[in-house]
């Protein structure tokens, strides 16, 4: 018995060492048959939102895409698609106004993973959602012709329902017709 935990004792080490090289042999055989790849890829992502607030509204000119740079093995790298990515930014939370958010991008393929993404954040303005009833004025333009009478004018419907982002609603001055 005391011979065989000497034989131990004494290769242990040995042993120990054999498997680390052995674990770093592997390593190297696998990278050098799928070296792993790090550059930017060449879709852009669309960007989507998450967490709206009800009656609330995007407006204004926005940067709908972003660009990533993925670090991947080349046999996971030759099988990226785009709808392998998910660009988002979450809006839950944030009120009426502009605001600078930062954009998540989640990758499902792995080990592939996500390095760097540009921009990092998208400036949103969020206005509410307004309906406003504006009545409709009545124009005649020109003279009618001979034996032809000018009567009082009406319409139905009176007025329109106009709705849309304030800012926009709010620009609309009148309705004719």
């Amino acid at each position: 018995m005391k011979a065989a935990l000497r034989w131990i004792a004494t290769n242990l080490p040995l042993g120990v060492l054999s498997l680390i090289l052995a674990t770093v042999a592997w390593m190297v055989a696998v990278e050098e048959s799928d070296p792993v790849r790090t550059e930017r890829y060449f879709q852009a992502i669309p960007i989507g939102t998450l967490g709206r607030p009800d009656g609330m509204f995007i407006v204004g000119g926005v940067n709908d895409r972003v660009e990533v740079t993925v670090r991947a093995p080349e046999s996971v790298w030759s099988s990226l698609r785009l709808e392998d990515f998910e660009a988002v930014v979450d809006l839950a939370g944030v009120g009426p106004g502009t605001h600078e958010l930062p954009v998540a991008v989640t990758l499902t393929k792995q080990p592939a993973e996500v390095l760097l993404v540009e921009p990092r954040t998208i400036t949103l303005e969020l206005q509410p959602w307004v309906e406003r009833a504006i009545p409709i004025e009545i124009g005649v333009e020109g003279v009618p012709a001979l034996a032809y009478l000018t009567r009082t004018l009406s319409m139905t419907p009176t007025q329109v329902m106009v709705s849309g982002p304030s800012s926009y609603v709010g620009q609309v001055a009148s309705v004719s017709a």
